[in-house]
């Protein structure tokens, strides 16, 4: 049975993220900056990805954490990446791959 990595949720300089893309170390965004210039470039080749597709969820300056993790749950993707400033924010950009 092959391993499925989840998703991880947390903050970091300033911002929240949601991350879970192969490869990647998905609590990154808890180290410093030295360290995690690999992971960087790991989420700059996913987001440029051409499979891998983005939406904006409208938050409405609402619990965008609670927003992003019910969008996870409910679309399921394969992998995903998502980054935004700490509340209140309007909406938040994902990247995913979708299911096959």
């Amino acid at each position: 049975m092959p391993y499925k990595m989840s998703v991880q949720y947390g903050h970091g300089d300033g911002y929240k993220y949601a991350v879970k893309i192969k490869g990647l170390n998905n609590e990154f965004f808890k180290l410093t900056y030295p360290e995690t210039v690999k992971d960087r470039q790991i989420v700059d080749k996913f987001i440029q990805a051409k499979d891998v597709v983005s939406i904006t969820l409208i938050t409405a300056n609402k619990a965008s954490l609670h927003a992003v993790k019910k969008w996870v749950k409910d679309n399921k993707p394969l992998e995903v990446y998502a980054r935004w400033e700490a509340e209140p924010v309007e909406s938040v950009l994902i990247f995913y791959r979708p299911q096959k």
